[in-house]
């Protein structure tokens, strides 16, 4: 009891959950009405994709508990605990493994994977690779697969062309990645 004879309040706080379907329907009626209304480029981006964010955010504080379903979902907007979160060096904040079609769309990449030491080993791949003097160095190729796909290009006029492999992968493939960085991903070969 706190000196003014209430209960104290202790803990996250949040919308209450529903039976079976949580919070859903206020995030999808909260949706609906901002799709609604017309919306400028310079407007809150976030308040018009995810509107329940900004709304809960005022009423509970930067850290809030919602109900996506069934199951709780923590909501962490303070910006000093998501580095922790995101850094998580003992361990402690485990990830979730992605379900079905996100993990079609991004693998076992460094952000979706669980393992440490694969993570560490992607981590180091992605250090090289990436690093300024690598990315110097690749340059020469990423031009010359630049100019051969634009020359392609005039041949398919008016036809719908994968950019991503004509470019992306011919590029990354010419590129002075080491031969671990290519062995991961056998397309680019």
């Amino acid at each position: 009891m706190s000196s003014l004879g209430g209960p104290v309040v202790i803990g996250i706080k949040g919308p209450s959950y529903r039976l079976i379907h949580g919070n859903t329907k206020e995030i999808f009626n909260m949706k609906m009405e901002t799709m609604g209304s017309p919306r400028n480029l310079s407007d809150d981006v976030l308040s018009a994709v995810q509107p329940h964010i900004r709304s809960w955010t005022k009423i509970y504080g930067k850290n809030y508990l919602q109900w996506p379903g069934s199951q709780a979902q923590l909501v962490i907007m303070e910006p000093e605990l998501c580095k922790e979160i995101l850094s998580n060096k003992d361990g402690a904040y485990p990830k979730r493994e992605p379900e079905g079609y996100v993990k079609k769309l991004v693998g076992d990449s460094m952000g979706t994977t669980n393992q440490a030491d694969k993570w560490s080993k992607v981590r180091k791949l992605a250090n090289h690779a990436f690093h300024g003097e690598s990315l110097k160095s690749m340059i020469p190729a990423m031009i010359a697969s630049a100019e051969t796909m634009l020359d392609g290009w005039k041949n398919h006029e008016g036809k719908e062309i994968e950019v991503y492999e004509q470019f992306s992968q011919k590029i990354l493939s010419k590129s002075d990645f080491p031969a671990s960085v290519r062995f991961l991903n056998p397309v680019m070969t």
